[in-house]
């Protein structure tokens, strides 16, 4: 239940004074009337009789019927004569706020004693210091919103004229391009069994294979040397996550390209053929390929597109179009190596992992570069389910993001899917 001064403070200025009901201005010509309030209230129900025994012809409605406030819109919209305010018995605020806030002609308020008041506003005064300093608050902020956003657009204008590194250079000709397939793991040495016989199979003599070990405590890198001769392996005496693991990685390569593949995926035949001829074009900067369910039903990721409407929404191509995409992700994907570097690699702000391919792809983009999804290139990730073999590691379970990407991490993560 308010107080008639806590009334006064939620009217801000409102003005209050105890008049007799048929004293009040134009009383007996009202017509229709709101009571705030429910129509089965005992005070609803007074306020209501002596309201009626002013102006007889007099129709009442109540601001809360059945349970529901009528919205402050549809009080305006019925243009009501008086608004009638009960100062007790009421106890919820809103119904106070939208008597003061009706905008009705006349707002009278019953006390508990039965005493009536008048509410009036006082008339808009302009000139008073408190209205110049809102008026110059609201001008401030809007201000301060525009130089944001001018803020923004000239970053990006700035971005794209930054003079790039002379020294970029061309993958060369189809023919000719290198690749180094990197692999980063952590503690996934059953999943080299399942990752790495199609990876040699498809570098064959031309291309190279790099097993980026993150410190795993399984014997990884022992087992991959001793298994895979044709792969090199980076040991990781510490921890580094997912972009650290990378850029070690891609930091040991001199290939003018590089592809990022996760350990739980299986590169299919005709990989590589399918990825490099996109590097023709001189403005792309990386190719992802097409990320598909283990038992080939449906896309799993690997194709989200960019489109711009004043604010960035991605959307996913097709499963069988190949297009421009927002990002090219870290799980299967070949990159342009001098272009990388220019941008300064996979940002380890984003340690363990998740989101360094997509803060990537989207510099690449201010700088003019695109990205590229081929739906011809597959690399779908293990599965039981799927006849594939059974690598489940004996640590930590699998988190991956609603792409269902995984990464090698500091906190004992493993890079495998859940259902592996």
């Amino acid at each position: 239940m308010l107080s008639l001064a806590e009334l006064s403070k939620i009217a801000g200025r409102t003005l209050l004074s105890p008049v007799p009901l048929a004293e009040m201005p134009g009383a007996r010509s009202w017509k229709r009337a709101l009571i705030v309030g429910e129509k089965e209230q005992p005070e609803a129900a007074e306020a209501a009789r002596r309201l009626k025994s002013v102006s007889p012809a007099l129709e009442l409605d109540a601001a809360r019927a059945q349970g529901r406030w009528l919205g402050l819109r549809d009080i305006r919209r019925r243009g009501y004569d008086v608004v009638c305010l009960l100062l007790t018995g009421e106890r919820e605020t809103r119904g106070n706020l939208l008597a003061v806030l009706s905008g009705a002609p006349a707002l009278v308020a019953m006390g508990a004693s039965g005493q009536w008041y008048c509410l009036e506003m006082p008339p808009f005064a302009p000139l008073e210091p408190r209205w110049w300093a809102r008026a110059v608050l609201v001008f401030l902020l809007c201000a301060l919103y525009l130089l944001v956003v001018e803020v923004l657009l000239l970053s990006d204008g700035v971005w794209k004229l930054l003079p790039m590194p002379p020294d970029l250079p061309d993958p060369g000709p189809a023919k000719e391009r290198t690749v180094t397939l990197i692999v980063p793991v952590h503690n996934q040495r059953d999943l080299m069994d399942f990752c790495l016989p199609p990876l040699l199979a498809e570098a064959g003599g031309k291309h190279q294979v790099l097993v980026v070990d993150d410190a795993s405590e399984d014997a990884t890198a022992e087992h991959v040397r001793q298994t895979y001769p044709g792969v090199r392996v980076l040991r990781l005496e510490q921890n580094r996550g997912f972009a650290g693991a990378v850029r070690a990685g891609i930091a040991a390569t001199n290939t003018p390209l590089f592809a990022l593949i996760n350990s739980d995926v299986q590169v299919r035949p005709g990989f590589l053929a399918a990825l490099l001829p996109h590097f023709d074009r001189e403005d792309v900067f990386a190719v992802c390929a097409r990320i598909e369910l283990p038992d080939g039903s449906g896309m799993e990721t690997g194709n989200v597109a960019p489109a711009f409407s004043g604010i960035l929404e991605p959307h996913h191509l097709p499963p069988t179009e190949r297009g421009p995409i927002l990002y090219a992700g870290g799980a299967s994907s070949v990159f342009h190596h001098a272009r990388c570097h220019a941008l300064g690699g996979l940002d380890t702000i984003y340690h363990p992992f998740y989101w360094e391919d997509i803060d990537l792809g989207y510099r690449a983009w201010r700088r003019g570069w695109r990205s590229m999804f081929e739906p011809a290139a597959s690399a779908p990730p293990c599965s039981t389910s799927a006849g594939l073999p059974s690598a489940r590691p004996t640590e930590t379970p699998t988190r991956t993001r609603p792409s269902s990407r995984t990464r090698s991490s500091s906190s004992g993560r493993t890079s495998a899917t859940e259902n592996c």
